[in-house]
């Protein structure tokens, strides 16, 4: 009994514990993601580093590239039935009465099996088409990664537009109020005059 007390005063201890510096973390984390006022400065972004952002963490580019890889792998396991295949083992086991393998033969302390398709049209023909499809996963691939890259160019050009339009429209701004500015002074000066 004395010893569960101390056990649940100790983990009560470690509770403690853990909440405060949960409570620490989430006051640092609070602040840390508060704006600062002496980093407002505009960060340059350029096409080409908006595009390997795009690269970076476009998820159409990952799932096709996981896609080729499972084709590409798929068509080496087939493949792998072509090749060259050795495996060691041993026979022995616990048996109750007389013991035999599958084939009829006493088990043995030491086993080595080679295999190799030599000839199976079917299963080459599997393959094949299986290479074909990790062939045109691998096109796919590059398809979507420079779909990705169309996409970002052309968002980042429309952005440049964008942006120019902007400019242009608060030029126009300035200009209607130096236009406005004069207009009004000419007409107090006409005011005063009459």
């Amino acid at each position: 009994m004395i010893r569960t007390g101390f056990t649940s005063s100790k983990a009560n201890s470690f509770f403690a514990v853990l909440r405060l510096a949960l409570l620490f973390s989430a006051a640092f984390t609070a602040r840390a993601q508060e704006p600062s006022s002496t980093s407002t400065s505009a960060v340059s972004l350029t096409l080409k580093h908006a595009v390997e952002l795009a690269l970076q963490n476009s998820r159409d580019i990952q799932v096709a590239r996981l896609q080729t890889t499972l084709a590409d792998r798929s068509a080496m396991i087939t493949k792998s039935q072509f090749l060259p295949n050795l495996s060691a083992g041993s026979g022995a086991g616990y048996t109750l009465g007389i013991p035999e393998t599958p084939g009829g033969r006493a088990p043995s302390l030491f086993d080595v099996v080679y295999t190799e398709q030599v000839f199976n049209e079917p299963l080459r023909g599997q393959g094949k088409e299986l290479q074909e499809q990790a062939r045109s996963q691998r096109i796919l691939l590059e398809d979507t990664r420079n779909g990705v890259i169309v996409r970002t160019a052309s968002t980042y050009l429309e952005l440049a537009m964008v942006r120019h339009s902007l400019e242009l429209l608060r030029k126009e701004e300035d200009s209607a109020d130096k236009i406005l500015a004069v207009t009004q002074s000419a007409r107090r000066a006409a005011h005063l005059a009459a």
